[in-house]
């Protein structure tokens, strides 16, 4: 008789467990989660930080807590990588919680893209995802997505400056070229590398590679002085001929390197001795 009655018991608790789960269920109602703001922060040469701000509420009789935060994100239409946030939020019973969802963007981790950025303001994403509540009637998940555009460092300009000519010997001409290079952003610029042609009259006449560039302070400018020595035998009869002639139109051709961002260069001066 007694082993009849442990089954029972067994069935008449699974039962009342099944009875107090329904009843929690039809009496649980849905939190809601509320949009607010989107920010872009921490934008450097590297990325962006884009923050999703939304509001949690909660209309039930007692707290719920964030089990987990999923998100995706998109960048001018394409899948980039996925991802995880940590939970623990509390959201009080009949009250609301704040919640941030803080997204990187990496610009570095864009190759295809690199090249689309360097002529951008601003570049479109997608961010979405889910959130999971903890709850009586167990994980409750709520889908959310946001759309928006994320500001995209700007290029920094370079000008020649000065184009120096000084004699030294008959065969051999000093050049003191200056560039300068202005931060049009509100970070600084990291230090970078120049590779680079001088031509004169049609005909490259000195060049160089990886040439340091010192870091550029937010919205600031800095010079940066390439020094050169130009044999006039093998510069080429008509770069001799316009050099010799006194103050000549040059151009510098070449690229110039910050981390991911390469710019092409193809910049006017005129010489001076």
């Amino acid at each position: 008789m007694r082993r009849a009655l442990v089954p029972a018991l067994l069935l008449v608790s699974a039962a009342g467990c099944a009875t107090l789960r329904d009843l929690a269920a039809g009496a649980f109602q849905q939190p809601r989660l509320t949009f607010e703001t989107a920010s872009a922060e921490g934008l450097d040469l590297d990325g962006v930080t884009v923050s999703l701000h939304y509001r949690i509420d909660n209309p039930n009789g007692m707290g719920l807590s964030l089990a987990k935060l999923g998100y995706a994100l998109e960048v001018e239409g394409r899948p980039l990588f996925s991802g995880s946030l940590p939970g623990g939020l509390q959201i009080p019973a009949r009250g609301a919680a704040p919640l941030v969802i803080p997204v990187r963007l990496g610009f570095s981790g864009l190759p295809a893209l690199v090249e689309a950025l360097l002529g951008r303001e601003t570049v479109a994403y997608r961010i979405s995802g889910s959130v999971g509540l903890n709850t009586p009637v167990g994980l409750v998940e709520i889908p959310y997505e946001h759309k928006g555009t994320a500001p995209v460092p700007r290029a920094p300009a370079l000008s020649i400056e000065a184009v120096q000519l000084a004699s030294e010997g008959l065969t051999r001409i000093g050049v003191d070229l200056r560039i300068r290079v202005a931060n049009r952003n509100a970070f600084p610029m990291p230090a970078g590398r120049l590779d680079w042609s001088l031509d004169v009259g049609g005909s490259t006449v000195v060049s160089g590679q990886s040439q340091p560039i010192a870091a550029v302070p937010a919205g600031g400018s800095a010079v940066l002085a390439v020094p050169a020595r130009l044999d006039l035998l093998g510069a080429g009869s008509a770069a001799a001929r316009t050099l010799a002639g006194g103050p000549a139109e040059v151009s510098l051709r070449g690229a110039a390197s910050f981390g991911w961002m390469r710019l092409p260069l193809d910049l006017r001066g005129r010489t001076s001795r």
